[in-house]
């Protein structure tokens, strides 16, 4: 019965992976995401980890899945409320495997983050956990209430995440921690005894950084050119070199819709910008 339920698990990820690399097929003549592969991939991996409920890696890759449909298929907010949801279940299950793996303490939270990190990194997809971690607390919070935010602590969970990223490694994700922890500084609202952290200029020489580590993600650019131009208006001339950047941009071929967005992000707003001129 085992072999039976992992053989089965096989068929479901395959399919579901066959699915997942169509996500674009036929974008460069819709314009659009192929909502047919991408919901089949979903359903797939959920139905390799009913088969599997152990595997990390299908948790890894239903996470990823969610984070796409909610963003380029979805048009229905209750629809992306529940697949960040999902995906906020998940990332507890990895994290509690991790801590396991590691053999964390009881006191494990109150440790120093440092100390935490130095832990973490001995397990090898400690990186990843904390990069999808920090993504997932954010979509949750920005499909839900402020208030629920606030209760649940949305921005500090996504503080430490990204923190705890930087720490085991820098350049995981093209500067991902960097780069969500100043999207974090630049983004969220600054609420006394909530949020006071919060700090515009602290977020731009994060998304500097993570700019610095990479260029190979367009959103390094497009981020950092945002900032720039809240926090240092005389910094224009630097923003809209960055933007331009990113508008001459070819979109990775693996990565195509999401890039894509990112590039038409960046177009319209140095179009906005310089016909003001």
């Amino acid at each position: 019965m085992a072999a039976f339920c992992l053989t089965a698990a096989s068929a479901a990820e395959q399919a579901a992976d066959t699915a997942w690399n169509k996500r674009a097929a036929h974008f460069s003549e819709t314009g659009r995401a192929d909502a047919g592969n991408a919901k089949t991939a979903l359903d797939k991996y959920e139905e390799a980890l009913a088969l599997e409920p152990t595997s990390i890696s299908l948790r890894f890759k239903i996470i990823e899945a969610n984070y796409y449909y909610g963003e380029f298929v979805s048009q229905r907010e209750a629809e992306k409320k529940r697949l960040y949801e999902r995906s906020v279940e998940l990332t507890s299950d990895i994290m509690a495997s991790l801590r396991r793996e590691i053999a964390a303490p009881a006191n494990f939270d109150s440790l120093p983050l440092l100390r935490q990190a130095k832990q973490y990194a001995k397990a090898p997809l400690a990186a990843k956990a904390q990069f999808w971690a920090a993504i997932n607390w954010g979509l949750w919070g920005m499909s839900h209430s402020y208030f629920a935010s606030a209760r649940k602590d949305v921005a500090e969970r996504i503080r430490q995440h990204a923190k705890l990223l930087i720490l085991i490694d820098e350049n995981y994700a093209d500067g991902g921690g960097y780069r969500l922890l100043g999207r974090l500084h630049s983004l969220t609202p600054k609420i006394p005894f909530f949020t006071g952290w919060i700090d515009r200029k602290y977020g731009m020489e994060l998304l500097r950084k993570a700019y610095e580590i990479s260029r190979r993600d367009p959103r390094n650019a497009l981020f950092l050119a945002e900032a720039i131009l809240d926090v240092n208006p005389k910094m224009r001339p630097e923003a809209l070199k960055l933007l331009r950047e990113v508008a001459n941009t070819a979109p990775d071929e693996n990565y195509l819709i999401e890039q894509t967005q990112t590039i038409q992000q960046a177009k319209l707003l140095l179009k906005s910008l310089t016909t003001k001129d």
